[in-house]
């Protein structure tokens, strides 16, 4: 059998406030992802976002600052295509 470990030209936004967790979740995704940002709350995600544009958005809900959902609701408001998780 022959898996195919080929990196796919997609970014990744990843949003987690636990450090421990971003940092095991992101060690295993750089697998499949060309890029990966980090952020630990939404306020800092947005600003990646606008900066950055990534193809994927994986977000926690409960974080300080701006929770997940809210972090969201601000990206649809521009973006309505972006997957988010």
């Amino acid at each position: 059998m022959i898996v195919n470990l080929e990196k796919s030209k997609y970014t990744l936004l990843y949003v987690e406030d636990e450090v421990a967790m971003r940092k095991v979740t992101v060690m295993f995704l750089r697998l499949y992802f060309s890029e990966i940002y980090e952020a630990s709350n939404g306020i800092e995600a947005l600003e990646i976002y606008k900066e950055k544009k990534p193809d994927v958005i994986i977000t926690d809900i409960e974080m300080p600052k701006m929770n997940g959902l809210e972090f969201c609701r601000r990206i649809r408001e521009e973006d309505k295509n972006t997957p988010m998780m």
